[in-house]
């Protein structure tokens, strides 16, 4: 074999030696990319080339866009991008140029392109050191080749498939794949940039913050607590909060006294031996509304002034809300306040913040402006806005954060790790009211909610109206009931135009109640019935216009199978005590304190999410304030208790509380709408055991119908097309 081979290669060269270097030459073989570049011609992607100069001696090899392609000192070329290049080779006395075009040949086919966005970097510092390797976050397919191209030169340069920072600013880089395209975009950073994203992603669960609409909150990972009460002549505050019971998986309110801290580390001085866990249960953070810096920190765009950072940033809102959520979460409803009021007063739509950092070394603080972001940056530090009083008052426009990790102080932190033994309040005085309601299965209750200001009935503030229907969030009305075995009779009064808010879409409330309308539910003939009419005061009769009827089969025993009565609502029907393991509501709510014989609601506990509603629903409320209301008027309850919930104002604005004896039992819940203007709920329950129901509508229970009305049953109305109701 070998002695063949050998003939065979001598056969070879004795046909001539040229032969054998042809194939030697890439450039001369068929087989091979490499092609042979002349001026004017064109290279597909994809291949390679090679220009063959004339000019000898050591040659230097220029190109005018390393974007397009590339040129080694063999004047081999490399296409990277479709575009025309001038290519220059010189000896130093004479020079060469040649016009070339890189074409792609796969223009017009579809690259199938997936890019690993989550693993791909989005800020780098500059340098060639620094640069991405787009090959290591993408997979691509279906093409020959693909290329890189920038329409940001000056912050960033191509490399093949890698891209480096030139200086900071924003980038823009296209993958090209055929006719796909895919952008990576991102930021070239500074150093600073690099110290704040250390800084930031650094911060836990341990900050206080500041605004001029939610005031301070001081927040750690098992305790929270903000300023109540000040004495002015002694320069020291109440602090009130909530702390994790560990023992039980519960949270507790708490109290403690503070004084302004002299050496400026944090906010306050703790006074220690004021430390005390009160009654009842304390607001969770997650009910609180405090939550994290969960934005992450290359989400902060840097702000770069003549190619140098000017130590600020700003953040664009996303289609989640996430600026909106996490500011909300650091002061609580802060930021939506803010952006509100901003929009109101410039017109501009709020669609980001501002960010300031300052003494990122020693005792950093963020400031988040709100921000108008578009060409340029526009941010608000002062709202301008008009007080109570009609003059104009300045506050500030922003959320800041600081003390970051210092916001716990000793007392409490030893609190969470060994907790003591919490009081109860005895609630068994509402039971014993309740119990003597349920026995003797009559009552008088009387409501009234209005607008004061300075302690005088006003009108409904402007800003308190929907702004579809203009009818009143919060209503002035008065409302007058009386219960005894077998009915329920209410009066409402003092409505003013805009009456009890009412949304027909989801069947709540009556838009023809109106002033002096009555209301009678009752059990006639073993069924339920309702009827209504309008009170005339000179005459006492509250059925001088036409009466409706309806039945409910179901409804024997208005104590026993409704919630129209608060017994059934407060746990004595048989459904409220399985519900509730046995207790009855009072028994599972939660009070703050109990002072001067008053409870002081807190709207926290096992009943905030409490409702005795068909089908399971939950108000998302305090279940105490919502059946209180619900006894009141449907229609009332739940559009109060819903606008008070969802906005906070149940848990930061309103003071609640229970008064209750043998003879009554009374719920007061104050909204502070400003320093001067108040929006005051009082319901009383009293005469428990009169039978307070007036004479017509006894005797409207007695005969509603006309004898042609047919007698319903136990399984529902009679068939009967003889007659319809009449009054």
């Amino acid at each position: 074999m070998k002695k063949n081979l050998l003939l065979s290669l001598a056969a070879v060269l004795a046909l001539g030696a040229p032969m054998l270097a042809t194939s030697c030459d890439p450039a001369d073989d068929p087989s091979s990319s490499m092609v042979i570049i002349e001026n004017g011609s064109s290279i597909n992607l994809g291949s390679t080339g090679q220009i063959k100069t004339k000019l000898d001696g050591e040659l230097t090899w220029t190109v005018s866009d390393e974007n397009i392609a590339t040129v080694d000192e063999n004047g081999n070329v490399t296409p990277i991008a479709p575009g025309e290049v001038t290519i220059t080779v010189s000896n130093g006395t004479n020079e060469e140029e040649y016009k070339i075009t890189v074409v792609d040949p796969d223009s017009a086919t579809s690259g199938k392109v997936t890019v690993d966005y989550d693993a791909l970097p989005t800020e780098i510092l500059p340098g060639k050191e620094n640069g991405i390797n787009v090959e290591d976050y993408v997979e691509v397919s279906g093409v020959g080749s693909w290329y890189l191209t920038t329409s940001t030169p000056d912050v960033v340069q191509i490399n093949g498939k890698t891209f480096y920072g030139l200086e900071c600013g924003e980038y823009t880089v296209t993958l090209h794949a055929g006719r796909t395209v895919r952008a990576l975009t991102g930021n070239v950073i500074s150093e600073n940039k690099v110290a704040f994203n250390n800084f930031y992603s650094s911060i836990k669960d341990n900050w206080i913050s500041y605004s001029a609409i939610s005031g301070v909150y001081a927040v750690t990972d098992d305790y929270f607590y903000y300023p109540v009460d000040s004495n002015e002549t002694t320069q020291t505050y109440t602090l009130a909060g909530s702390i994790r019971d560990t023992q039980n998986d519960v949270w507790r309110n708490f109290t403690v006294e503070a004084s302004p801290d002299a050496t400026g580390a944090t906010w306050f001085d703790i006074n220690e031996a004021t430390f005390e866990v009160g009654y009842g249960y304390g607001a969770s953070k997650e009910i609180e509304g405090l939550g994290s810096f969960d934005v992450p920190a290359s989400n902060f765009r840097e702000l770069i002034f003549r190619g140098e950072s000017s130590g600020m940033y700003y953040i664009e809102e996303d289609g989640s809300n996430s600026l909106t959520n996490m500011l909300d979460a650091i002061a609580p409803e802060a930021w939506s306040n803010i952006v509100y009021y901003c929009e109101e007063l410039y017109g501009e739509i709020i669609n980001g913040a501002m960010v300031y950092v300052a003494d990122l070394d020693t005792n950093p603080y963020i400031t988040f402006f709100p921000a108008i972001i578009g060409e340029e940056i526009n941010y608000i530090d002062t709202l301008e806005l008009p007080s109570t009083a009609g003059t104009i008052q300045e506050f500030p426009a922003y959320i800041q954060v600081t003390d970051f990790n210092k916001a716990g102080f000793t007392a409490a932190d030893s609190w969470v790790k060994a907790p003591t033994e919490v009081p109860s309040l005895d609630v068994s005085a509402f039971d014993k009211f309740f119990d003597n309601m349920a026995e003797k299965k009559s009552y008088t209750m009387k409501m009234d909610a209005a607008w004061y200001e300075n302690g005088v009935q006003t009108e409904t503030p402007e800003n308190m109206t929907f702004t579809d229907t203009h009818q009143d969030i919060f209503s002035s009305i008065s409302v007058l009931s009386y219960a005894n075995e077998n009915a329920i009779y209410t009066r409402y009064g003092n409505l003013n135009d805009n009456n009890v808010y009412c949304d027909t879409s989801l069947s709540m409330g009556d838009a023809n109640i109106q002033n002096n309308h009555t209301d009678l539910k009752f059990i006639h003939q073993g069924s339920f019935h309702e009827a209504t009419g309008i009170y005339d005061e000179t005459t006492g009769n509250g059925f001088n216009v036409a009466t409706q009827s309806t039945d409910n089969a179901k409804i024997k025993d208005i104590w026993a199978d409704s919630i129209l009565v608060p017994t059934a609502t407060f746990g004595h029907a048989k459904e409220i005590t399985e519900e509730t393991g046995g207790k009855t509501l009072f028994e599972i709510a939660s009070f703050t304190d109990l002072q001067d014989g008053k409870y002081y609601f807190n709207s926290y506990g096992p009943d905030r999410n409490f409702s005795y509603m068909q089908g399971g629903a939950d108000m998302g409320l305090s279940g105490i304030f919502y059946m209180f209301l619900f006894h009141v008027n449907q229609s009332y309850a739940f559009w109060t208790a819903y606008y008070l919930g969802v906005t906070g104002y149940l848990d930061s604005y309103c003071d609640s509380y229970f008064t209750v004896s043998e003879d009554e039992l009374v719920m007061d819940v104050t909204f502070d709408y400003s320093t001067d203007i108040k929006y005051n709920i009082h319901i009383s329950y009293s005469d428990v055991g009169v039978d307070n129901v007036p004479a017509d509508a006894k005797a409207y229970m007695e005969n509603p119908y006309k004898s042609t009305m047919p007698v319903q049953d136990e399984e529902g109305p009679a068939e009967d097309s003889s007659s319809s109701a009449q009054a």
